[in-house]
């Protein structure tokens, strides 16, 4: 029972796919640039970087199979897992702002069960992900954390239950609560419902995003899988020396989140 993980990595691509990425050096000589031949005021130049999303960023990501598995835990009706698969770096110092948020998996459900309904869509699953923003210094850091960063996915749970309250009682207060819905875990994304094949879902949350209109579920509402149609909150939550937490969810017997890769990256300005 519980969780169950691969125990080799999966190799990256041998080609970077990823788009371009400006260095923190593009963005002051494309301000200078703009400044000195061009002539346009500074106030503009900001406007102009902001409508093309030109900022630079941090980034972590992981390629590692993971199978987490609903499991059976005291306090709950329900069999649940909770594991952190990926930790991103601290927010620079010297950043102004964060715009943007970009977090990517690719995963895939056990590939059956659930209403017939709901299968092969992202209606009615029970595995997903959550995304925690991180907020601690040296002394209050969570106790998983380290462990993320340097070495494996931890099953948040079962790992806890060899913590003392005191250091459960932490890792709970690093976590950057929604002030009027009191939470801090927010929802990223599904799994398709009942499908074996695995598939790259992406979101991209700015501090600009409008409330969620296309969902039933009403923007803010805490659902059971995480908070709803508030991802601009999240941007605007975040401060210098942030990190965001991507925890990988399930709940109710048999269902298995499968994921084999996931990357986080933070735009910010400066």
């Amino acid at each position: 029972m519980g969780a169950s993980q691969s125990s080799e990595e999966v190799a990256a691509p041998d080609v970077d796919t990823h788009d371009y990425v400006p260095t923190e050096e593009d963005i002051n000589r494309l301000r200078s640039l703009f400044f000195s031949a061009i002539d346009i005021p500074a106030e503009l130049i900001e406007i102009i970087l902001d409508m093309a999303e030109y900022w630079p960023s941090v980034r972590s990501e992981r390629f590692l199979d993971v199978a987490v598995k609903s499991a059976r835990r005291e306090g709950s009706p329900y069999p649940t897992a909770e594991w952190c698969y990926l930790v991103s770096p601290r927010v620079p110092a010297h950043a102004k702002f964060v715009k943007a948020i970009t977090i990517q998996t690719e995963s895939c459900d056990q590939g059956w069960g659930g209403e017939p309904e709901h299968r092969g869509t992202y209606n009615g699953s029970w595995t997903w992900f959550e995304a925690a923003i991180i907020r601690s210094d040296n002394d209050s850091t969570p106790w998983w954390v380290s462990g993320v960063e340097r070495s494996l996915p931890v099953d948040l749970y079962r790992e806890g239950l060899d913590r003392s309250a005191a250091e459960r009682d932490t890792a709970l207060s690093c976590e950057v609560r929604l002030p009027d819905l009191d939470r801090s875990r927010w929802h990223v994304t599904s799994n398709l419902t009942a499908v074996k094949t695995y598939k790259e879902n992406v979101v991209h949350w700015t501090a600009e995003d409008p409330k969620d209109i296309d969902n039933d579920i009403p923007p803010g509402h805490h659902h059971a899988r995480g908070i709803y149609g508030r991802e601009a909150d999240f941007v605007n939550l975040m401060q210098s020396g942030d990190r965001v937490a991507l925890l990988v969810m399930t709940k109710f017997p048999m269902w298995t989140n499968n994921i084999r890769q996931a990357s986080i990256t933070i735009h910010y300005s400066i």
